[in-house]
């Protein structure tokens, strides 16, 4: 049986993979939040390397910013945290786990970050190697222009997507339209491709679900207050009314662009 993977590495034969950086079409790792979050990693000699504690996302810009990795025993208590480019993940090909290319005797000699104070860049350590020197000083020299050019930025509001799922949603003049359910992520392309927001409904029957375009929300606060954040959308209950969603079981590829765009500050 043919195997893929990023590095073209032998696996188990127990095990299948297939890599985002081959696959015929990027489209099919669009990764749904609720699921990730909590997915199994491992690597391509079927290691179990912890699981996905969260995801780390630049809201204004709707970039990933990073997966937070959680290796070991219980955090606390001998479990680590490792925050890992978004870039360097991809799905097995039964969908079953995350696959990461580090071996888990890295993760268990490293220190991870403090769960108390999460960084706000990804831990270069944990890029693939690759062959050849000049392809690896490259690919240092992208990865620490990257950093600079995020560090540079000060419009950045960073968040963990699992603070998002369940906020709520609002029109524009603060009636509530629903609450965000999930994030359909391209881990490959490091971006939101959309929210998933639930409208309607009495305890998830008859609620309809709909792929807002990340550009068409906003997140502030109606009163002011740092911690009472939700989204705005252009848009009220007759617009989603309209408007036929998604099945919750099978999520659409791209968003639904009929939302509109927020304006540009």
């Amino acid at each position: 049986m043919k195997m893929f993977s990023v590095l073209a590495l032998a696996v188990t034969a127990s095990l299948v993979w297939t890599s985002t950086g081959l696959a015929a079409d990027t489209k099919t790792q669009i990764w749904k939040s609720p699921e990730l979050i909590g997915k199994t990693v491992k690597n391509t000699k079927g290691e179990t390397l912890g699981s996905v504690e969260d995801v780390v996302i630049d809201v204004k810009q709707g970039k990933i910013v990073y997966v937070a990795v959680a290796h070991g025993e219980v955090l606390g208590f001998g479990g680590k945290l490792f925050a890992v480019d978004p870039r360097h993940f991809y799905m097995s090909q039964d969908n079953s786990c995350a696959v990461l290319e580090v071996t888990k005797g890295d993760f268990d000699k490293a220190d991870g970050f403090d769960a108390n104070k999460w960084p706000t860049e990804p831990d270069q350590r944990w890029n693939p190697k690759k062959d050849g020197k000049e392809e690896g000083k490259k690919e240092v020299k992208e990865a620490l222009d990257k950093v600079k050019d995020t560090k540079d930025s000060k419009d950045r509001e960073l968040r963990r997507v699992s603070s998002i799922q369940g906020m709520a949603v609002h029109a524009m003049d603060n009636s509530d339209l629903g609450r965000v359910r999930g994030l359909a992520l391209n881990l490959l392309e490091e971006k939101v491709v959309y929210a998933a927001v639930a409208y309607g409904g009495v305890a998830g029957v008859g609620t309809k679900y709909f792929a807002v375009s990340w550009n068409a929300l906003e997140m502030k606060s109606p009163d002011l207050k740092d911690t009472n954040k939700v989204f705005f959308l252009d848009a009220n209950k007759a617009d989603l009314d309209k408007k036929a969603g998604f099945d919750w079981n099978n999520w659409p590829m791209e968003p639904d662009n009929s939302f509109k765009a927020r304006k540009s500050e």
